[in-house]
C-alpha cells in the first residue's frame, strides 16, 4: 500500500511540475514588470549620477594637487642625490611649449630656467586652475623655488622659502600644496 501511495504522490507531484513549466500565464515577465524595474534603474542612476561626476572632479584635482607634490618631492630628492641644486619653476615656456611647472637642474643657481639646463620632469594639470601661488617668483616674474643639496628650499635672494600653491576645480573644490622651510611639502 505504502508503494502505491509512493507513486500516486510522485504522479502528482510531476504533474504539478510540468503545469509549472507549460502553463502559458506563468512563462516570463509582463511588460509592467519590466517597465517597473527599468523605472526602479532609472531613478537610481538619476539620484547617484551628481555624486559621482563630483566624485570625478574630486579625483582628478586630488591626482593634479598629488602630481606637484610629487615633482617637488622629486626636486627635492634629486638635488640631495646629484649634489646640486634643482628648481621648480612655475609657468615656463620650454621649446614653445608653456607648462604648468617644470622641475630641472639649475647649474647656475639662478632660479631661472636656461636652454641648456637639464629638465628632469614637467607637469599639466588635468583640471586645476592655480588660483594662489605665494611661492616667491623669479626675476622673468615666474613662481620658482630651489632646492639645494642639502634639500633645503631657497627663494631668489638664497633665503630660506615656504611656499603655498592652491589649486581649484571648476566646481569650486580646491587643494593646496604647501612647502616649508625645510623642505617638507604636504597637501592641505
Amino acid at each position: 500500500m505504502s508503494g502505491d501511495s509512493a507513486a500516486k504522490g510522485r504522479k502528482f507531484m510531476q504533474q504539478q511540475f510540468k503545469s509549472i513549466f507549460t502553463d502559458s500565464d506563468s512563462r516570463g515577465f509582463t511588460l509592467i514588470e519590466v517597465i517597473i524595474v527599468v523605472a526602479i534603474i532609472g531613478i537610481v542612476v538619476a539620484i547617484s549620477m551628481p555624486n559621482m561626476k563630483e566624485y570625478v572632479v574630486n579625483a582628478d584635482l586630488r591626482g593634479d594637487a598629488r602630481r606637484l607634490m610629487g615633482a617637488m618631492q622629486f626636486a627635492r630628492m634629486e638635488a640631495v642625490k646629484r649634489n646640486v641644486d634643482c628648481t621648480v619653476t612655475f609657468g615656463q615656456i620650454v621649446s614653445g611649449t608653456t607648462y604648468d611647472y617644470i622641475v630641472y637642474i639649475d647649474q647656475n643657481g639662478n632660479l631661472e630656467y636656461d636652454a641648456t639646463e637639464n629638465v628632469l620632469t614637467y607637469g599639466e594639470y588635468k583640471i586645476a586652475n592655480v588660483t594662489g601661488n605665494t611661492i616667491t617668483k623669479n626675476d622673468d616674474t615666474l613662481p620658482s623655488v630651489k632646492f639645494t643639496s642639502r634639500g633645503l628650499p631657497l627663494n631668489n635672494s638664497d633665503g630660506f622659502s615656504a611656499g603655498t600653491v592652491t589649486l581649484l576645480a571648476s566646481s569650486g573644490l580646491q587643494k593646496k600644496v604647501v612647502y616649508n622651510s625645510v623642505g617638507r611639502i604636504r597637501i592641505e
